[in-house]
């Protein structure tokens, strides 16, 4: 029977009964509102977790964000003082009217808050506090945490000095967040830095890098994007599994991206040669290793983001330092990052 039909009195009846048989289901707060949001039935639990008596919620607006077919999260004060959070979940009962259910999730939230600081403190203990001094370069980096609670663990980078004069340089992402990520991805770098002391090939270095994930994780995966830089010839060799493009800022003004030497990300499990490739940096140069989460925005494409990071590299400083502030502030300041951001630069000297 729909509410235009209903004869008088009917509604409260069916509310009461509909919230009467989730109640005894699953004891927590239910309402229903109509096409409008104001609050038709409110049962108990409903107004302890609002803190208003029930009584005065029904006829009044309901003032919260409602998800169709979904949940929100939302934070609610309590009396004392303190801040609890709410999952609410829609769901359409037809004729306009929605029943909205309530579960407290505060001590959800806070387990997440702790594993966020947790992981994060994990992961800026696995960067460099500073970064190596190798003749013929200047290097600096910066890392950002994801706004997002549940969106950090798999964003790292490294600097290697491999002998000879001749650099290493690293960047990748684990699939996923959360800690897991973050042991991951301490395990990968950690084992880069084993291979490129062992293999001149950036390509060879990633392979096995490849055959190691599949080992430790077989259903994990992860970019990457491994250079090895030689003052001696100005020489930059590199292979990228999956990662976004590096970029590169020539003195003549071209700011280019180096899309060859590329393959699947790691972890695939599929058979794949893995190419390598290599390019002439001039005195001057500056080139820059990021991750997805500096380019990548809702409702922006990506092409978008690889432009406005171009575009940041043609107007910004020569200097590593200022690079780093001025692609930052350029595509970072009025929009942080959901995902985390690991940003790596380095000017040849």
């Amino acid at each position: 029977m729909s509410p235009e039909l209903a004869p008088p009195g009917a509604d409260e009846d069916l509310a009461e009964g509909l919230a009467g048989r989730i109640v005894e289901r699953q004891p927590v707060g239910a309402l229903i509102v109509d096409k409008r949001t104001t609050v038709r039935f409110a049962n108990p639990a409903a107004g302890e977790l609002l803190g208003v008596p029930p009584e005065q919620l029904v006829g009044q607006a309901f003032g919260l964000p409602l998800a169709s077919d979904g949940a929100t999260d939302v934070n609610v004060p309590a009396e004392d003082g303190s801040v609890r959070t709410l999952a609410l979940r829609v769901t359409p009962l037809g004729a306009g009217d929605q029943l909205v259910t309530l579960f407290d999730v505060s001590g959800r939230t806070r387990l997440y808050e702790h594993e966020h600081r947790l992981v994060e403190s994990l992961q800026r203990s696995l960067l460099l506090d500073r970064m190596p001094e190798i003749p013929g370069v200047a290097l600096a980096a910066r890392y950002v945490a994801g706004d997002s609670i549940a969106r950090v663990g798999g964003d790292w980078y490294d600097a290697i000095p491999l002998g000879r004069g001749r650099l290493g340089l690293a960047i990748g992402d684990v699939a996923g967040h959360g800690i897991d990520s973050a042991a991951l991805m301490s395990e990968l770098r950690n084992a880069l830095r084993a291979y490129a002391l062992e293999h001149p090939s950036p390509a060879l270095v990633v392979q096995r890098l490849d055959e190691l994930l599949l080992r430790l994780e077989p259903a994990g995966m992860a970019t990457l994007a491994y250079l090895v830089y030689d003052p001696a010839s100005s020489t930059l060799t590199f292979a990228a599994a999956g990662h976004p493009y590096p970029l590169l800022s020539c003195p003549d003004g071209s700011v280019t991206y180096l899309d060859r030497g590329r393959s699947l990300p790691l972890g695939t499990g599929l058979p794949e040669q893995r190419p390598q490739s290599s390019v002439h940096l001039p005195p001057g140069s500056l080139l820059v290793l990021y991750t997805d989460g500096l380019i990548e925005r809702r409702g922006r494409s990506l092409d978008s983001g690889f432009a406005e990071l171009a575009e940041s590299l043609r107007s910004g400083g020569v200097e590593p330092e200022a690079a780093c502030e001025r692609i930052l502030a350029d595509l970072l300041a009025t929009d942080p990052p959901m995902d985390d951001v690991a940003l790596l630069v380095m000017r040849t000297l």
